[in-house]
């Protein structure tokens, strides 16, 4: 995949690296706004996410990993197609946190 370059976006005060990207699931795609991470391992979604786009999240391969304080959080992981910019491509994302509202 080539390297493609986002302005970061203004949130209150702060520019922060939000983009704008699509998934895929079923037939349709779902536009959303997700915060870069480039030291991620995988892309984490709230459940509220999974349920926009009727994705039964808990169906998916129950991992943990371990985030930015140590500790670690347990997530389903799902072969999702994801679009950035005219970039296509299948990555396993984790659509949400058990019990936890507050990743996007």
């Amino acid at each position: 995949m080539p390297t493609v370059t986002y302005r970061y976006k203004r949130l209150k005060n702060l520019e922060v690296p939000i983009i704008t990207l699509a998934i895929r699931y079923g037939q349709r795609w779902y536009p959303l706004e997700a915060y870069v991470d480039s030291g991620a391992t995988y892309s984490v979604f709230t459940a509220q996410v999974a349920n926009r786009l009727g994705l039964a999240y808990r169906t998916g391969r129950r991992v943990y990993v371990q985030v930015g304080d140590g500790s670690f959080i347990p997530v389903y992981l799902h072969d999702l197609e994801v679009q950035i910019g005219k970039h296509p491509r299948v990555n396993p994302l984790p659509p949400c946190r058990d019990g936890h509202r507050d990743v996007l």
